[in-house]
């Protein structure tokens, strides 16, 4: 991956050019690192393509999508981002009640490439609908590779840790139906707030001892709101339990009825979580 300390001191030496200067600094100099045209296949003129330009653009066939007003979060996926992960970018989708497109920008051996999402379940839908299910989940490769060469070029190998036989994602506890039930039913009204119902967002998973007992921890931020919205979550599958603290503003709730020991253990958890690495 690039150096991100470098990629930062790149960034500030570049200048605005005129046709970017209407965006903010950081937007602006994402648009002149990665904008162009990315496709699944970018010798054939009818695959689905994207363009990173002052707008995001999805394309394929006669269907579009289009997100406006663009924003450049370096920092979206948090403290601890996917492998290959540069940037992402944001733009509004019409229609969508200020949910937004989101192009994540990574680089691997091959180069550069962009993976779809959306903010919420409206705008993956409308994805789509546009592209398809298996277009959607898609690398979209860079068209302008040759004019951005020294990017494009294989990043350095660097140390693999030994795979953990214990790591756990966040997402794996919403396949598993049992959890997602019990959890669901903590929540409470929650269930209502998109993130929380989905554990959507920037996270991270773990095993862990609790008074002797084994339990499987989560803890998700609500993107691009992490600092104050936030929820730690201990699931024991033997038991069927859940315990939870959920983090909203300058308040916190608790969910499951913990005891007093797990209660204690929620909160180091969670600061150690979110108030240790922003």
């Amino acid at each position: 991956m690039i150096n991100p300390l470098l990629f930062t001191a790149f960034l500030g030496c570049l200048s605005l050019s005129p046709s970017v200067t209407a965006l903010g600094f950081q937007e602006a100099e994402a648009l002149k690192l990665f904008g162009g045209n990315y496709s699944t296949d970018c010798t054939n003129p009818s695959a689905p393509r994207l363009r990173v330009a002052e707008t995001l653009n999805v394309e394929y066939g006669n269907k579009r999508m289009t997100g406006e007003n663009l924003m450049a979060a370096a920092s979206y996926f948090g403290p601890e981002p996917p492998p290959n992960h540069l940037t992402a970018l944001l733009g509004e989708v019409r229609g969508g009640g200020g949910s937004r497109l989101i192009f994540a920008v990574n680089r691997d051996k091959n180069g550069l490439y962009i993976e779809l999402m959306g903010e919420d379940a409206r705008v993956e839908n409308a994805l789509k609908a546009v592209i398809g299910m298996a277009q959607f989940k898609a690398k979209y490769r860079d068209c302008e590779a040759a004019s951005r060469a020294w990017m494009n070029t294989p990043p350095p190998k660097t140390a693999q840790a030994p795979p953990n036989p214990d790591a756990i994602e966040n997402w794996d506890f919403m396949r598993d139906r049992k959890f997602k039930a019990v959890y669901h039913k903590a929540l409470g009204p929650r269930v209502k707030e998109y993130w929380l119902k989905m554990l959507d967002g920037p996270g991270s998973a773990e095993i862990v001892t609790v008074g002797g007992a084994e339990y499987r921890q989560v803890a998700v931020c609500k993107p691009h709101d992490c600092f104050d919205n936030s929820i730690v979550v201990l699931y024991s599958p033997a038991k069927k339990t859940v315990y939870g603290k959920i983090h909203e503003h300058d308040k916190s709730t608790l969910i499951g009825k913990p005891t007093r020991e797990v209660t204690a253990e929620l909160e180091r958890l969670w600061k150690a979580r979110f108030r240790q690495s922003y």
